[in-house]
């Protein structure tokens, strides 16, 4: 169900195989010997861009299970889809984190009330970040990401998204303001305020 759903949205079809490798509870995915070291409590599920892997626990309810494998899963399409399989087209891209786990959250559709609460602080207090290049970090850039592709959808629908998406493929270096420009054919700084607009309009009415 998730291939099918991310391979519509992406209209991209992955023609090889994806291993998927799972473990029954998070305490022994945390011991996985794919990667070199120990694996953080925080950290639910990763995708490997070298063989284009899927590593996560399945000790989780279904619909929580279901999202973590979308968002692992669009990490895979990522590297397909826009990096078209190179793992040094990846490394040399340089995406922005927003992009990449922005992204990914957005097709899991896996924000709750705790990431929506991050969203509210951010706009009451106005530290809403520049999404322009590099843009938000860390765990923010989970959180701004989601938003900027809610965003992008709601003002230039699902066609929009693939254009940015693609058109980010096209260009040198991973350069999201010039892929913005292109694609939705909007000045990228121009794009950043009315993100910010968004959020207000969108966040503040519910604290007032």
């Amino acid at each position: 169900s998730a291939y099918d759903r991310l391979s519509r949205e992406f209209d991209h079809q992955i023609q090889d195989p994806v291993p998927l490798i799972f473990y029954v509870t998070h305490s022994q995915f945390e011991q996985n010997n794919i990667i070199p070291y120990f694996i953080p409590e925080g950290i639910g599920a990763f995708a490997s861009p070298v063989r284009n892997r899927m590593v996560l626990p399945v000790d989780l309810p279904d619909g929580e299970l279901f999202e973590l494998v979308m968002h692992e899963l669009t990490h895979i399409f990522q590297y397909d889809a826009i990096f078209q399989g190179r793992f040094g087209k990846g490394i040399t891209g340089t995406p922005p984190q927003w992009f990449m786990e922005g992204m990914a959250s957005y097709m899991a559709k896996d924000e709750g009330t705790i990431e929506k609460m991050f969203l509210r602080d951010a706009v009451v207090n106005d530290a809403v970040p520049s999404i322009i290049g590099r843009g938000a970090g860390g765990y923010m850039a989970y959180r701004f990401g989601h938003a900027a592709f809610d965003y992008i959808e709601e003002r230039w629908g699902k066609e929009g998204f693939r254009d940015f998406v693609y058109e980010f493929r096209n260009t040198i270096g991973g350069r999201t303001d010039r892929a913005i420009e292109r694609s939705l054919r909007i000045d990228p700084e121009e794009f950043d305020l009315d993100f910010r607009r968004w959020l207000r309009k969108k966040y503040l009415p519910e604290l007032v």
